[in-house]
C-alpha cells in the first residue's frame, strides 16, 4: 500500500513538473510570437496603441487566445485519458 501511494506521488509530481515546463517554455515564447505583422505593429509601437485604444488591446487578446487554444485543448483530452486510465485501473485492482 505505502509503495502505491508513492508511486502515485512520483507520477503526480513528473506531471506536474511537465505541466510546469511547458507553461513556461509557453510564457517565455509568447513575446516572440506574434499572428500577423498588422497586429504586431498595432501591439508594438505605443502612438499606435493609444491610437486603437481597445482595437489594440482586442488584438493582444486575440493572439493570446490563438496561442493558448491548442495547448488547452491538448490538455483536455490528455486529462481526460488519464482519467479514464485510473478509472479502468482502480476497476481491475478492485477485482471488478
Amino acid at each position: 500500500m505505502n509503495n502505491r501511494r508513492t508511486s502515485n506521488l512520483i507520477r503526480s509530481t513528473v506531471a506536474l513538473g511537465t505541466a510546469l515546463g511547458f507553461t513556461a517554455i509557453v510564457i517565455g515564447f509568447a513575446a516572440v510570437v506574434r499572428a500577423c505583422p498588422m497586429c504586431a505593429d498595432a501591439l508594438s509601437d505605443p502612438s499606435q496603441a493609444a491610437a486603437f485604444g481597445r482595437l489594440s488591446r482586442g488584438f493582444g487578446i486575440s493572439i493570446a487566445a490563438l496561442i493558448g487554444m491548442p495547448f488547452l485543448l491538448v490538455g483536455v483530452i490528455a486529462w481526460r485519458i488519464v482519467r479514464g486510465i485510473r478509472a479502468e485501473s482502480s476497476k481491475t485492482a478492485s477485482g471488478r
